[in-house]
């Protein structure tokens, strides 16, 4: 009679231990059976994690993925780190939100068709900027807005209105009258309000004119002499 051999590879801790032992108790067909196991002291010497007698990848995997996270985050800081320094190397200073404009050519049209003679300064101080300037026809009425060499606002004001509808309107509603001030020869009263503000007032052939500001008094009066 035949003999057949046939050879058997098992792995303890893939195959159950009872399907080993029935395996080698079978009929003695199995002349030979080779059985490779793991070592679990080898396992345990080797620096690897061993489960059932098979070697486990997990914690070496988990060990990658933390790795390859905490590289992916210095990578994404570097190049955050990096877009903030160039935009701020290419930013462009903050502009003014105030804009100047020119007010000779509002000026020669308000003076073709005002009812009464339109003043302003010829040229202005130097570091002074023009910032609004606005005219109508009927009734007629005169504005020009400028600031200083030291930010402070100076107002001119043209209308046929009274003296008080007008300090009303551009300086305060509480604002008191001050002394007279004689500004080439001419008269003008002073006006304050608890804010501040400062005015300069005259009224001519029932035009009143009103210098109205930030600035000290004194640099509205400089800006009267101006007014041509």
């Amino acid at each position: 009679m035949r003999t057949v051999r046939h050879s058997v590879i098992v792995t303890v801790g893939t195959v159950p231990r009872a399907q080993v032992d029935h395996l080698l108790a079978y009929d003695g067909r199995f002349s030979t059976v080779r059985m490779l196991t793991w070592s679990m002291a080898a396992c345990k010497g080797s620096g690897v994690a061993c489960e059932n007698g098979t070697v486990s990848g997990q914690a070496a995997r988990y060990q990658r993925s933390a790795a390859g996270m905490i590289g992916a985050m210095l990578i994404l800081i570097a190049v955050i780190v990096g877009f903030v320094v160039i935009r701020d190397l290419n930013r462009s200073p903050p502009q003014s939100p105030v804009e100047a404009v020119d007010y000779q050519q509002s000026l020669a049209f308000a003076r073709e068709q005002a009812t009464f003679k339109v003043l302003a300064p010829e040229t202005l101080p130097t570091g002074w900027e023009a910032t609004t300037v606005e005219f109508t026809a009927d009734p007629s009425r005169w504005h020009l807005g400028l600031l200083t060499d030291q930010d402070r606002y100076v107002g001119l004001e043209q209308a046929q209105a009274s003296v008080r509808s007008m300090v009303t309107t551009y300086v305060a509603g509480d604002a008191t009258p001050g002394a007279d001030v004689s500004i080439d020869g001419q008269t003008w009263r002073a006006w304050s309000d608890p804010g501040g503000d400062a005015a300069l007032v005259r009224t001519t052939d029932r035009v009143t004119t009103l210098v109205v500001g930030t600035a000290d008094q004194e640099v509205l009066v400089g800006f009267v002499e101006s007014l041509r």
